[in-house]
């Protein structure tokens, strides 16, 4: 990673405080002077800042698959925390949640102990497109269905950004793409004709996908394998 996010990440500074040291002089890669910003350094390199070595924070970085009842939130007394599912190594830890899916839904949760970089993440996430899998409560006949297409084609040429793509899974499970985080307006589509969602499970945000993961299961990734 560049020399500037490396310090930002492991001193606690903005990207511009890192960079304005880094120029002055002030930070060393194995033992030599380094004052471009965008130098690549690695946690194998040496990194000194004012003779201080700069040590690689332990982040841990979990892609979780959500079950249904389960909540995002790191205690809870009405319901299961996400977190009883990681190891307990993990789950002692101050995590932070990169989005929410709710309790009464599933799906892809991003977690780390590294508060800024979930927060990054956060807004990453947001403006990244969504796949889900919505389940209904009945079957979806296929005037429902052609309805909800015709719906999403014309949302999609009127809305900004917002893309929806609406595909049959099975008799009562509907494949939803969605451009934008804008899901409500798919949503809305439901409602307008009496079909009720039962499960919402978010499969895939940007390019990071649940793949083949079973839900209550969970990876660990390093932060360069976490691409959005």
């Amino acid at each position: 990673m560049r020399l500037s996010r490396f310090l930002s990440l492991h001193v606690g500074m903005s990207r511009n405080q890192s960079k304005f040291f880094i120029r002055k002089g002030r930070v060393f890669v194995d033992s030599t002077p380094i004052g471009d910003p965008d130098f690549e350094v690695s946690h194998e390199n040496c990194v000194v800042f004012d003779g201080n070595l700069v040590k690689a924070a332990d982040y841990r970085y979990m892609l979780v698959n959500k079950p249904r009842t389960y909540e995002c939130s790191v205690k809870t007394s009405s319901a299961k925390s996400i977190c009883e599912l990681l190891p307990r190594d993990v789950g002692d830890r101050n995590l932070h949640f990169a989005n929410v899916v709710l309790a009464q839904h599933t799906g892809l949760v991003l977690i780390s102990d590294n508060a800024r970089w979930t927060s990054m993440m956060t807004k990453k996430m947001s403006k990244r497109p969504r796949l889900f899998y919505v389940s209904l409560t009945g079957v979806v006949n296929d005037a429902q269905l052609g309805a909800l297409q015709a719906a999403c084609e014309e949302l999609s040429g009127s809305v900004s950004q917002a893309a929806i793509d609406m595909q049959r899974e099975s008799h009562n499970v509907l494949r939803l793409s969605v451009a934008r985080a804008r899901v409500s307006l798919a949503f809305d589509l439901f409602h307008s004709m009496d079909l009720v969602i039962e499960t919402l499970h978010l499969q895939r945000v940007g390019r990071l996908d649940l793949g083949d993961l079973s839900v209550g299961q969970f990876l660990e990734l390093s932060e360069e394998g976490i691409k959005i």
